[in-house]
């Protein structure tokens, strides 16, 4: 009994959900079967962590990412990503870049201009960490997308990225909390 119960309002929060999301995606110009460029440039704090033990101070780095996605609905935008990452710790250059399929939920506009996102992305990474490496990268996001015309949006987004990698036989992990400010473009 309990499950079912759980299932039905599972079942009535979708529904609702998908209706006020109905409701107003026309009014921003982002329609079925549109595509979007976009280019974030994002400043992150990041963590180190091998075998679940922190062994550097935290680092900041930026990143410059850039992704394709086409809108399958006004909501689910299907996407791939690339992107770039430097950082500099005690005199050391690393750099990371991944390449990540994802999705992205436009959500309900707050008004005409403002569009709320959220979104998933999963895909490998190659980093230069004092040897070069192959890994696992998945990330975490939300932001608020500003339509400054039909087509364009301004976009302002946080979210959670990490980066699993073997370093010598030892799990490495590389945490980043991103906030990025972006641009994108509807065609």
């Amino acid at each position: 009994m309990t499950g079912k119960l759980a299932g039905n309002r599972l079942l009535a929060v979708l529904g609702l959900l998908s209706f006020c999301m109905a409701q107003s995606q026309h009014a921003h110009g982002m329609e079925k079967g549109m595509s979007e460029i976009g280019f974030l440039f994002s400043y992150s704090h990041q963590t180190v962590t091998v075998e679940g033990n922190e062994v550097v101070d935290p680092i900041d780095s930026v990143m410059l990412s850039g992704t394709y996605g086409y809108l399958l609905t006004s909501l689910f935008e299907p996407s791939i990503g690339l992107a770039g990452s430097y950082m500099r710790q005690a005199g050391e250059d690393t750099m990371i870049v991944d390449l990540t399929p994802g999705l992205l939920l436009n959500l309900t506009t707050l008004s005409k201009e403002l569009v709320p996102y959220a979104g998933v992305r999963v895909g490998a990474a190659y980093v230069n960490l004092g040897g070069s490496e192959f890994g696992f990268v998945w990330s975490l996001g939300g932001g608020l997308r500003y339509m400054a015309a039909a087509n364009v949006s301004l976009n302002f987004e946080a979210g959670y990225k990490q980066y699993i990698l073997d370093v010598d036989g030892k799990s490495t992990h590389l945490d980043f909390i991103p906030i990025s400010a972006g641009i994108s473009v509807f065609f």
